[in-house]
């Protein structure tokens, strides 16, 4: 379908003002530039609203049925509300990069070299004239605001969402979608289309988007609201409530190279079997996945009584509290890559034996934790960089995080259970100061839960609860929350229950505890986790690394390295942080694939290199336009000395992950 059907329905558009013939080069544009949406607007059906009225005489609209979308029309409405936006943009402004006492992170000491260059300076205004990363459109109708938006304001990457295709369609014969994309990409851009109904995926959609190719580029990034909507609305405000994340880094590179050395000297140590994201047997029995919230201590009893029906995973500081009441899990899931969950295993280990139970854990753990536990399943990230550097031809398992039960429902779904039940993922908590069951490591005192309680967060947001009224979480939970059910939803053939005297996660039905019989499940318990064991293959300790891979790696980065060094010491005396951006960004782009070892260097060192571009920008587009040079200057020699170190630290890196690999007789 090119078009509307011809008839009464387009002949109403074109009286009102629309343009065929613009309808038909906008399409074009479509195919071109979004062929995905391109093919949902020819497979559309009849629109459920209708354009009414006429242009030129100012009473241009969309009916609705049950009433108008503008008011009074759209010309009017649209001219009033780009001349309000041109006078007051709303954009959304990162705070100043902070300056912690002690610099830990590359990243922090460019922090304090712009912080103590901004003490002499003279610092104002956010510049206006700056190009920023992103504009975020709310909602598209008829399209009218589309192009003085992107003559008028200067950004990257154009983020478009709308809940109704009708819509989107209507405005192919008003609205000239080919300027669009073509004056977006001429600047560097690209039109990004986002559609549904689901109010927090599209929040989770757009902050995932908002910290991707032009992070370092986010602060002063434009939102135009042309209407409000459930869906365009929601998403607003869950974006607003995770605002103050949006800058959160991607990653350090300190942290990257302990993710690079645990997930190289795991398959390297370790035999282990290697669960892949593949089909397996599907098994009746259900599979419990136990969390450490607080309604875990309500719930311990109906877990003990039905542990010979059920297969129990454990997930993180859950292991605990099961152990504590009799319970031995089958499978035991880690995912942080921190000594602490190591320490907080080695601990458990002295109180209660670990015998019987079978790791399921990230190849990226600590490399001293595997080797606690007889049985062991390791598995491979997605978009880590030892997962570009030794899995590529293993399917790395989705969906892991944020948070341990995360990965503890999406093993259960790939070990192929059938009935999913949650006991302890609270995921909040009906008051704010209860975050844990009591039998947790976080209330034991001592050393190890000083550690782990300096990273709890304050349980500061209000979300429906599992059994009816208000729990808090915080930012992680909350995510969490909505990845459990994105993964959920996305296997309506599985049954999923939660138990959980927490936040209410979709897709999940909620079930009291006490009514679970286990009448209905069939006695086959042992054979279940027999069966999803073999269904895994096993990996021979050393089978999926190389010294020849990690020698070419090295290789690989040195001129890597030097090659960014020579891109920004090439830059003009007057550089843009523009510039500058893209110079980086250029050496962080994966083109087409080589081997993995572009993917490792990008993913090493992505997160650190926009975090310093975010500091640059925030300080540039502050400071009074005479300072601007000197600061530019400044920070290029930071920069520089800081790729050289990095450099530097990343061979020193593989070079000691090369003396492990046995020496070749």
């Amino acid at each position: 379908m090119d078009a509307i059907e011809p008839g009464p329905l387009e002949a109403d558009i074109v009286a009102a003002g629309g343009d065929p013939a613009l309808y038909r080069a906008n399409l074009a544009a479509f195919e071109q530039h979004a062929p995905a949406v391109h093919r949902m607007l020819v497979q559309l059906g009849p629109p459920a609203a209708r354009v009414v009225g006429n242009r030129d005489a100012l009473t241009l609209n969309l009916d609705l049925g049950h009433t108008a979308l503008y008011d009074p029309d759209a010309v009017t409405f649209t001219r009033k509300q780009i001349d309000s936006f041109a006078a007051k943009e709303q954009r959304w402004y990162m705070g100043a990069p902070p300056v912690p006492a002690k610099c830990i992170w590359l990243n922090h000491r460019l922090a304090k070299f712009a912080y103590d260059f901004a003490q002499k300076a003279e610092m104002g205004a956010y510049d206006r004239s700056q190009t920023t990363g992103y504009c975020v459109v709310m909602g598209v109708g008829l399209g009218l605001h589309l192009e003085p938006l992107v003559r008028g304001h200067r950004f990257r990457d154009l983020l478009v969402c709308e809940q109704y295709p009708d819509f989107l369609r209507f405005s192919l014969y008003f609205a000239d979608w080919a300027f669009v994309f073509e004056e977006v990409e001429r600047q560097g851009g690209r039109v990004m289309f986002f559609m549904g109904s689901d109010p927090e995926f599209l929040a989770i959609q757009l902050f995932e988007t908002l910290r991707g190719r032009c992070f370092g580029l986010i602060d002063g990034f434009l939102i135009f609201r042309h209407y409000d909507s459930y869906y365009l609305g929601g998403a607003f405000r869950q974006l607003q409530a995770k605002a103050v994340d949006l800058v959160n880094s991607r990653g350090y590179f300190e942290d990257e190279l302990t993710l690079l050395r645990n997930g190289t000297l795991n398959l390297l140590r370790h035999s282990a079997r290697l669960m892949v994201q593949r089909p397996h047997h599907q098994r009746h029995s259900p599979a419990f996945v136990i969390g450490s919230g607080p309604s875990i201590d309500a719930t311990i009893d109906t877990i003990a009584r039905l542990q010979d029906r059920a297969v129990i995973i454990s997930c993180g500081t859950g292991l605990r509290k099961l152990l504590k009441n009799g319970v031995r899990p089958d499978f035991h899931c880690e995912l942080e890559s921190t000594v602490t969950s190591f320490d907080v295993l080695t601990q458990l280990r002295q109180e209660f034996d670990l015998d019987g139970i079978t790791l399921l854990a990230a190849s990226t753990v600590d490399p001293r934790l595997p080797a606690l536990f007889g049985s062991r399943i390791l598995y491979i990230r997605d978009s880590l960089s030892p997962t570009h550097l030794w899995g590529r031809n293993h399917p790395c398992v989705l969906a892991t995080g944020p948070t341990v039960t995360n990965l503890g429902v999406k093993a259960a779904i790939v070990l192929g259970f059938e009935e999913i039940y949650l006991f302890g993922v609270d995921l909040g908590s009906r008051q704010p100061d209860e975050h844990h069951s009591k039998d947790s490591i976080y209330l034991q005192g001592g050393e190890l839960a000083k550690r782990l309680e300096q990273w709890r967060l304050p349980m500061n947001i209000a979300l429906p609860g599992n059994f009816g009224g208000t729990v808090y979480t915080n930012h992680i939970l909350h995510w969490s929350r909505a990845f459990m059910a994105i993964v959920a939803g996305k296997r309506p053939d599985l049954r999923f229950f939660n138990c959980s005297d927490g936040a209410r996660i979709d897709h999940f039905t909620p079930k009291l505890a006490e009514t679970l019989t286990g009448a209905e499940w069939p006695a086959e318990k042992r054979a279940a986790v027999e069966g999803a064991l073999a269904d895994i293959d096993p990996m021979a300790a050393g089978a999926l690394v190389s010294a020849e891979r990690l020698a070419a790696l090295r290789s690989r980065a040195a001129a890597w390295y030097a090659a960014l060094a020579d891109d920004i010491a090439a830059l003009p005396a007057a550089y843009s942080v523009v510039e500058l951006n893209d110079a980086v960004t250029a050496r962080l782009a994966v083109g087409a694939p080589d081997e993995g070892l572009p993917e490792v260097l990008s993913s090493v060192n992505t997160g650190t290199f926009l975090m310093l571009l975010q500091t640059v920008f925030y300080y540039s587009a502050r400071l009074k336009p005479e300072w601007r040079e000197a600061f530019h200057a400044e920070a290029r020699a930071e920069l520089l000395a800081m790729v050289g170190e990095m450099g530097a630290r990343l061979d020193a890196e593989l070079a000691a992950l090369l003396a492990e690999f046995p020496v070749a007789a």
